[in-house]
């Protein structure tokens, strides 16, 4: 099961902002709210960092194909590769 972010989430996010760019949506910011009844993940739970990665495209090409061989995210195999050599991961 992937652990990656809500793709719903961003792609609704994402046409949020191009609203928003466009004049079209106004945000107002407001200080009454009680921070203290927001949702947030437990200290300690598990969180993803969104990051712009460039890679080689032989690089890319490799990955994609092995993502596909194995039937998963070409985004999930990237973090498994990624954390590999890491001691922690």
């Amino acid at each position: 099961m992937s652990q990656r972010p809500n793709l719903q989430f961003l792609a609704e996010t994402e046409r949020l902002i191009e609203a928003f760019a466009a004049g079209d949506v106004e945000l107002t910011y407001d200080d009454t709210v009680d921070v203290s009844t927001l949702e947030l993940p437990p200290p300690g739970a598990p969180h993803y960092m969104i990051r712009v990665l460039s890679v080689p495209f032989d690089i890319d090409e490799r990955a994609r194909q092995a993502a596909a061989e194995r039937g998963v995210d070409v985004e999930d195999l990237l973090v498994e590769w990624l954390t590999a050599g890491q001691p922690d991961a």
